[in-house]
């Protein structure tokens, strides 16, 4: 997406730090329908297929756009602002190469959406699942290291956030013990 008319695409519709300094309010929507390459669109297809539809089985059509919505925005637009504040508060090479970067793909929403939908599941899976997607994400973000990878942490810390504001069902321990088996 870097080559000729494609780099124009990219910089009205993916998210970044240039993109909301040249008032692209909608990118962290926008961000999410658009793919680097082929294949990604393929595999990330097939992860919002499966990762959608036990969401929206569970939730319904309504609170399932809300969320989604909510988890993709929120959770870019944070991830956004921290890259922009750590460049401008610290010397950070690091900060520096975020704060210039684009960054397109639905994997945002995919983790985010798991780790929201893993609010209203038993302690068991909630565990599995947050566990799960979180260490992914941590993973590519100490190794990867690109925008896309603070992108992912961001919307699935706001995925967190939103599955226990909003899905939790009952009451529930604040420490749930793992079994034996499960350790």
């Amino acid at each position: 997406l870097r080559d000729g008319p494609a780099e124009s695409l990219l910089e009205n519709v993916a998210a970044g730090v240039p993109a909301f300094q040249d008032g692209h309010w909608w990118t962290p929507l926008t961000s999410a329908f658009f793919a680097p390459d082929l294949l990604t669109y393929l595999g990330v297809t097939v992860l919002l297929l499966v990762a959608g539809s036990l969401c929206e089985r569970r939730w319904g059509s309504v609170r399932m756009l809300w969320l989604t919505l909510v988890v993709q925005i929120v959770g870019v637009a944070a991830g956004v602002g921290v890259v922009a504040l750590a460049n401008a508060l610290l010397d950070w090479q690091w900060a520096e190469y975020l704060a210039v970067d684009y960054a397109v793909g639905a994997t945002c929403l995919i983790a985010g959406l798991l780790t929201a939908y893993s609010g209203g599941l038993s302690a068991l899976w909630r565990r599995r699942i947050r566990t799960g997607v979180l260490t992914v994400c941590l993973v590519a973000l100490l190794y990867g290291g690109q925008l896309q990878d603070v992108l992912r942490m961001s919307t699935a810390l706001v995925g967190l956030l939103a599955g226990a504001l909003f899905l939790h069902t009952g009451d529930r321990q604040l420490v749930a013990r793992a079994s034996r088996r499960e350790t």
